[in-house]
């Protein structure tokens, strides 16, 4: 009998330790990461494409994106602007751009979420600059949306310290 009691408690310690680990001390809410990273995956597609009307549909009208441009002399200079400053066609003859990202760390609370990633930012196949996102998203109508994005805006010849640990690990 008391074989099964000691069973019965590690079992009951499990099931309580991986709820735990589902709901980290921060609050976290797992289950929804993929659908937010499949969101900044096509918002970053149209980047690339120029595809406004998708690109309209993946972010709030009402939000806003602010840049922390690195200086050469070390010191940061921030630049806001609206969302709607994504949402002004690029001339046809504008180059090619392509932003790629990976290992992001998804946080997740109801319908509020974010997400923080290194990237890298490509103008006609070469690094133009690189830096870290944080991409706000919140879930309205059940699906989700780019509210605010913050990024660092990083000189090419410093990123290889924010490169990714795989080639598999990057995105989209």
């Amino acid at each position: 009998m008391k074989k099964y009691v000691l069973v019965l408690m590690w079992m009951v310690f499990s099931m309580h330790l991986a709820h735990a680990q589902n709901q980290s001390v921060n609050g976290h809410q797992s289950g929804e990461e993929e659908a937010i990273l499949q969101v900044i995956d096509d918002f970053m597609i149209t980047l690339t494409t120029n595809d406004i009307a998708k690109r309209a549909g993946l972010q709030t009208e009402d939000g806003m994106t602010y840049t922390a441009v690195k200086r050469p002399d070390g010191s940061w200079r921030i630049v806001s602007r609206p969302n709607s400053v994504f949402l002004n066609p690029s001339p046809d003859d504008s180059p090619e751009t392509v932003e790629k990202y990976w290992d992001p760390v998804v946080m997740i609370r109801g319908p509020l979420a974010m997400v923080w990633n290194p990237f890298e930012f490509l103008v006609d196949g070469k690094t133009s600059h690189c830096g870290v996102n944080l991409m706000q998203m919140v879930k309205t109508d059940g699906q989700w949306k780019l509210a605010n994005t913050m990024w660092t805006h990083e000189p090419a010849e410093t990123c290889n310290a924010l490169a990714p640990s795989h080639p598999d690990k990057v995105r989209p």
